[in-house]
């Protein structure tokens, strides 16, 4: 069987040579041994050797880990990095530590610290020795049952008048709480952007230089770009196509008045109407920072409004009474024609019960069923005017339905049938003499 070929890479050569007959003893191929980063990245390229003993803490430009991550990269050999200067063994330590992993201080005393890392303790050795000291290191340590514990660590590397490494000193923080807050926060976060890019309306936040710095889905759907395209601009290039704010700009209103601004734009880029809702953010001092834009689409309303302002004009022009009532028949709609005819004015219909307009005698509501019923229902009548005259009518009423189709109304036209009542009589009568007239000649 072909033996495993090693290369050592390290900067003590007492040392590498101790690792050699180690190895060799165990039936290892010892292709070399080197004592910079430079020169291990040059040999594993020449040698290939199936893996690489790597010091972390080689006093050259390039480090042990530096060095593996080129290794790794070119040529994909595996690398074990030794640490021959930093055991980690543990010679003093505060009681305080029982708290925290759980084993008595004289369980740990002579133990390495290292044995109870859960992350990789490289990364903790390199950036020690690069600045000689770490702080707020986040870890993984094990407890003595096996729970991981996240941990912060600060610590200094102490070395001697050769300025090899001699000692860490440090402090182990339990920040099993920070962890759990921090993970709610980023849980909180998602839930919010979640939350956020489910709102219909448009959303967008701006900082105090007009600059967009964050927006819903809805606002990158309604134009139809990417996050990228948007973060960074100003809301009113962006939103309005124009080089500067516009006149009534509901941020300088916002940000002038200190409170939220509620206005209608439209935004030509879309061809749509937005009631825009601006709200002014201020951080924790009491400084505007900010606003948030909520713009929700009015278009078809602003058609819908359009429409009923004509038919509204057209109802108010007609020679026909016409009254709307709620589903308990009050009035919530009378045009100046009906309240003329019975005397009254707009204002002194509205919420009244529209049995106003009906004899005692006459004045027979309808129920729910019966108006669900209802269909095109023409009658002639009896209404009465404000000062108690009756006048003869005609009544015309239907149901009326929302969006659902659910009943939530009745509309009726009135049409004063006075005139045409007297008209009816006078040609009854006149009929009557002409008859009388008749039978008067023949008698003679």
């Amino acid at each position: 069987m072909e033996k495993k070929k090693i290369l050592i890479v390290e900067d003590e050569r007492i040392i590498a040579e101790d690792i050699k007959v180690s190895l060799k003893k165990l039936d290892y191929e010892i292709i070399g041994i080197v004592t910079t980063g430079e020169e291990a990245i040059e040999k594993a390229g020449k040698l290939k050797p199936d893996l690489i003993l790597m010091d972390i803490l080689l006093e050259t430009a390039m480090d042990g880990i530096e060095a593996a991550e080129r290794i790794q990269k070119d040529y994909d050999i595996p690398v074990i990095f030794l640490t021959a200067h930093a055991e980690g063994i543990i010679r003093e330590i505060s009681y305080s530590i029982e708290g925290i992993i759980g084993f008595k201080r004289e369980q740990l005393l002579g133990k390495s610290i290292f044995d109870f890392f859960q992350t990789s303790q490289e990364r903790f050795l390199y950036e020690l020795k690069i600045e000689n000291q770490i702080n707020e290191f986040e870890v993984n340590l094990k407890d003595r049952d096996n729970n991981i514990i996240p941990c912060s660590i600060n610590a200094k590397l102490f070395r001697d008048e050769n300025g090899r490494p001699e000692k860490i000193i440090g402090s182990l923080r339990n920040i099993t709480k920070r962890k759990l807050a921090e993970e709610q926060a980023k849980r909180l976060a998602e839930e919010w952007k979640v939350t956020f890019d489910s709102i219909n309306d448009l959303v967008a936040i701006q900082d105090n230089d007009f600059n967009i710095v964050r927006v819903n889905k809805a606002v990158l759907d309604a134009f139809k770009k990417r996050p990228e395209e948007v973060i960074g601009k100003k809301c009113y290039e962006f939103f309005h196509n124009s080089n500067n704010p516009l006149p009534n700009c509901p941020f300088k209103k916002a940000k002038e008045q200190g409170k939220a601004i509620t206005d209608e734009f439209y935004v030509p880029v879309l061809n749509k109407t937005f009631e825009v809702s601006t709200s002014p953010i201020y951080d924790n001092e009491k400084n505007f920072i900010g606003v948030v834009h909520l713009a929700k689409d009015i278009t078809e309303k602003k058609s819908i409004e359009r429409t009923l302002l004509e038919l509204k004009k057209a109802i108010e022009t007609m020679q026909l009474g016409v009254t709307i009532t709620n589903i308990d028949g009050k009035i919530i709609y009378t045009n100046a024609t009906e309240a003329s005819m019975h005397g009254y004015t707009v204002e002194e219909l509205i919420g009244k019960d529209v049995g106003i307009f009906s004899p005692s005698e006459l004045r027979n509501p309808l129920t729910v069923n019966e108006i669900k019923n209802l269909r095109g229902w023409i009658r002639e009548s009896t209404n009465v005017k404000k000062d108690g005259t009756k006048f003869p009518v005609r009544l015309m009423s239907d149901v009326v339905r929302d969006n659902d189709g659910k009943i939530i109304g009745v509309v009726t036209t009135c049409e004063d049938l006075t005139e045409h009542k007297g008209q009816e009589k006078r040609k009854r009568c006149g009929n009557i003499f002409s008859v009388f007239l008749a039978e008067t000649s023949r008698n003679r």
